[in-house]
C-alpha cells in the first residue's frame, strides 16, 4: 500500500543550507540529539518558533511512572498510620515530602 500523498501546504519543497564551523556543527548535533530531534527538525523549530519543546525519552516516562507508584504506596502507608493513635512517624513524612519535591521538579522540567 502506497503512502498517502501530502497536502500541498504540508510538503517541504524548499531547501535552506548553511555553513558552520566544526564546533558549531558538533554543538548543533549534540543539542538536536539531546532533545530527540534530527538536526533539520531542531533548526526548523528554532527558526520558526524560536524555541524547542523537549521530547521525553522512554526512560524518563518509565522513571516518572515508577516514582509515581512509589508515592502512591507511601501515601497509602501514611493514611493507615494516620489512623493509629501514635500518628505518622516523622521519617515517613520527610520521605513523602522529598518524593513530592522530586516528582514536582520532574514535572516542571518536562
Amino acid at each position: 500500500m502506497a503512502r498517502p500523498k501530502k497536502d500541498d501546504d504540508a510538503k517541504r519543497e524548499h531547501i535552506v543550507s548553511l555553513r558552520c564551523t566544526e564546533a558549531e556543527h558538533t554543538a548543533l548535533a549534540e543539542r538536536a540529539a539531546a532533545v530527540g530531534m534530527t538536526q533539520s527538525e531542531y533548526l526548523r523549530h528554532m527558526a520558526v518558533a524560536g524555541r524547542v519543546v523537549v521530547k521525553h525519552s522512554q526512560t524518563d516516562t518509565e522513571l516518572t511512572t515508577e516514582l509515581r507508584r512509589i508515592g502512591v504506596n507511601l501515601n497509602q502507608i501514611a493514611r493507615v498510620l494516620n489512623t493509629l493513635p501514635t500518628g505518622t512517624p516523622p521519617a515517613l513524612t520527610d520521605t513523602l515530602q522529598h518524593l513530592q519535591r522530586v516528582l514536582f521538579a520532574r514535572m516542571r522540567a518536562a
